[in-house]
């Protein structure tokens, strides 16, 4: 459960438009998207905005953003990501040892997703020490600068957005905790 804030008097209209696409996408509207509706309708408006993004990548399988997050989450000790996307990868089919192993960066995934994700880890975390010839490596296997930007993009994106919803998370006996 999130912690509610008063909220602005937005165009209801617009929000509920906002709210119906992402139920389309997810199934259910996600609890830090309806926080942000509440707060922030541009906000939601840019989340939306990255997920079509994901959606039209045509060089990097979608379920790849998920793994991405999740394992940026566990890193990071985002719990409620880690949740997040736990349940988005369960609901996909995903099993509980494929989840597990993400933790280690090894996705479930072609391995030129894997590699990619390694990538852009260093990319984020030791970005000092990401070179040409990372760049070159992600190139031979077939990712154009496009795709590599996408991924290190939507990479550090959760790491703007985490603490932000984090900070508003108060913690409940919620069934959306796994």
């Amino acid at each position: 459960m999130f912690i509610k804030l008063k909220a602005d008097h937005q165009d209801e209209t617009k929000k509920t438009k906002l709210l119906k696409k992402i139920k389309l996408i997810f199934g259910y509207i996600p609890e830090h998207y309806q926080f942000l509706a509440d707060i922030n309708l541009s906000e939601l408006e840019n989340y939306y905005e990255e997920i079509k993004k994901l959606i039209k990548q045509k060089n990097i399988n979608f379920d790849y953003f998920t793994f991405l997050r999740l394992y940026i989450a566990n890193k990071k000790g985002f719990d409620y990501c880690i949740n997040f996307n736990t349940k988005l990868l369960k609901a996909k089919g995903y099993h509980d040892k494929e989840i597990e192993e993400a933790k280690n960066l090894n996705f479930p995934l072609i391995a030129k997703e894997n590699l990619l994700a390694k990538k852009t880890i260093k990319a984020i975390f030791k970005g000092k020490n990401f070179q040409e010839k990372d760049l070159e490596e992600l190139y031979q296997v077939g990712y154009n600068d496009h795709d590599i930007y996408s991924s290190i993009n939507h990479g550090a994106y959760l790491l703007k957005n985490a603490p932000i919803i984090m900070a508003f998370l108060k913690k409940s006996n919620n069934d959306f905790f796994l």
